[in-house]
């Protein structure tokens, strides 16, 4: 091969080469520190205190992170604050606060998560150089000027404008606010509070980059009154939301990521816990975490039977400040098998209620069932593809209430399965029969009965199922009337027009199948004697054999 063919597909092969990395080439952004908070004291009018942390973001990343100001293209920052208290009996993860967003400007090059080999430049530059860290006193994430509205930034794509309205002056406004109800210890016994640090860039494009930027930290017990002040305790959880915090408290909460679209939108986190309060009471505690989901929640579904009593129904959101949208709390609605909690849809309202980036709502309720595994379901509020989300984890197990079948009937000499019963309840359910006629018997997993050769009767036969609760105690029995009529034999337990060629096939001997059917007079031979009791039947539509 000649010298130019070596050059020429060398230079192919490193032009792919060099796209695929710069395609894995972007920047990281993790939040790698909380370093300090500020107190502003108490809007003794609103009833609020409020405050601002420190944070230091990092680039994790292989290439620099814009920081350039008075542009698009820079970091935006939003914290909130969590508390974790135990309410009647069961653990219980709120938001009690959130801030506006700091719009980012230049950036310092320091070490706190790598050595930062490569500086953008010598001082606050317009670049966070891979490698390298850019720290924020919470006095400076505390200043209004730097503040803007959540809802002017996509939390998925990091896409915001280069200006921004301003909160304005005084102690609340863009800042973290809390209501002093969620803070003063004498109404929030044994309460752990943390505080949370979230960075959206434009610059990372990778999903998986998207979905490390919040951080959070364990605050000290709050101060007097009025300030409620706090002090961080503890070291920083970098990459992971505050949600997580819940399984310091309670060991057995269950997490499950819900992914939109690994390329359009992002990410909730669902935490779920059952537990037991005695006397045959359980809570079960929702916590719904949107962490950078531009499309939002709008409705919550737990499957719950209808053999469960449900009560105690509650629903918690956080306070926004100075953005448009509603502060409606959604509405619960027991119906059809489920306890359903639903804001405004879109088409209702573009404003309404939502379950927006950077914020955690509860549902909770408290019923007279054990826990088992079942699907719940979040519908999402923006329209798109798919339209709702769900997730495997504690709901309520409902015992099993047999329903009342139609009318049984089977075919005289031939094979039976009835159909499956009709339960309410959660199942699997284990199935026994308690009584029925000789031959009978039962699918325990189905609860259908097997007959392989009905027998005539002068009377409706009565069987008797047992289904008994798999996931937890609770069983029912009910009874069935099951009719054998002769002269049917279409199954459907009386004697029509229907029956009248079958009736002679059988009499002629051209159908040797379900021959007792046509013995209608009942002396084990089929003749010319069971003619007249079969027109009979068929005049008088006679139920009975």
């Amino acid at each position: 091969m000649r010298i130019g063919e070596w050059v020429g597909r060398a230079a192919v092969i490193c032009g792919v080469l060099c796209g695929i990395v710069r395609a894995f080439a972007e920047p990281d952004a993790i939040l790698g520190d909380l370093p300090g908070v500020q107190s502003y004291g108490q809007n003794t009018a609103a009833q609020k205190c409020a405050y601002a942390y420190g944070n230091t973001t990092c680039n994790i990343g292989t290439t620099a992170m814009r920081h350039i100001s008075g542009t698009p293209f820079h970091p935006v920052i939003a914290s909130a604050k969590y508390r974790y208290r135990v309410s009647a009996g069961s653990g219980r993860f709120e938001q009690v606060g959130i801030s506006w967003a700091k719009w980012n400007f230049c950036a310092y090059q320091q070490t706190i998560c790598d050595t930062c080999p490569e500086p953008a430049c010598p001082g606050c530059c317009s670049a966070l150089a891979a490698g390298c860290s850019d720290p924020y006193v919470a006095t400076r994430n505390g200043v209004q000027s730097l503040l803007g509205p959540r809802s002017i930034i996509n939390p998925w794509t990091g896409d915001h404008p280069a200006s921004h309205p301003t909160p304005g002056t005084g102690v609340l406004p863009g800042r973290v606010q809390v209501r002093v109800g969620d803070l003063d210890p004498a109404q929030n016994p044994g309460a752990v509070y943390y505080a949370e640090y979230q960075v959206i860039t434009p610059d990372e494009v990778t999903p998986a980059n998207r979905m490390n930027n919040a951080s959070h930290r364990r605050l000290g017990a709050p101060g007097a009154a009025p300030s409620f002040s706090f002090a961080f305790s503890g070291s920083t959880v970098r990459t992971l939301p505050a949600i997580f915090a819940w399984a310091n408290h309670d060991p057995g909460v269950q997490f499950v990521n819900l992914d939109v679209d690994a390329v359009a939108d992002g990410r909730f986190v669902l935490g779920a816990k059952a537990t037991a309060l005695g006397g045959n009471a359980w809570h079960y505690e929702y916590a719904i975490y949107n962490l950078n989901s531009d499309r939002a929640g709008q409705a919550f579904r737990v499957p719950v039977p209808g053999t469960v009593n449900v009560f105690n129904v509650g629903f918690r959101d956080v306070d926004y400040w100075a953005e448009a949208y509603s502060d409606a709390d959604w509405t619960p609605t027991l119906a059809d098998g489920a306890l359903t909690w639903a804001a405004e849809t879109y088409a209702q309202n573009v404003n309404a209620n939502a379950l927006r980036w950077g914020t955690l709502y509860n549902f909770r309720f408290d019923a007279d069932a054990p826990p088992t595994t079942g699907l719940v379901t979040l519908t999402l509020f923006k329209p798109g593809t798919p339209a709702s989300l769900g997730a495997n984890v504690s709901v309520p197990c409902g015992p099993p209430a047999i329903e009342p079948p139609g009318a049984l009937a089977a075919v005289c000499g031939m094979p039976y399965t009835s159909p499956p019963p009709a339960v309410a309840g959660t199942p699997p359910y284990a199935w026994t029969l308690v009584s029925g006629p000789a031959g009978m018997t039962i699918n325990a997993a189905t609860g259908q009965v097997e007959w392989p050769n009905p027998e005539a009767s002068d009377v409706p036969y009565n069987m008797t199922v047992r289904a008994e609760s798999v996931c937890g105690p609770g069983s029912d029995e009910a009874t069935f009337p099951l009719t054998v009529a002769r002269g049917d034999f279409t199954g459907d337990g009386k004697v029509t027009g229907a029956d009248a060629a079958p009736f002679v096939e059988r009499l002629l001997g051209v159908t040797a199948s379900a021959l007792c059917a046509a013995d209608v007079n009942g002396d084990s031979v089929v003749d010319g004697r069971d003619i007249a009791p079969f027109v009979e039947r068929l005049l008088n539509k006679e139920t009975s054999p």
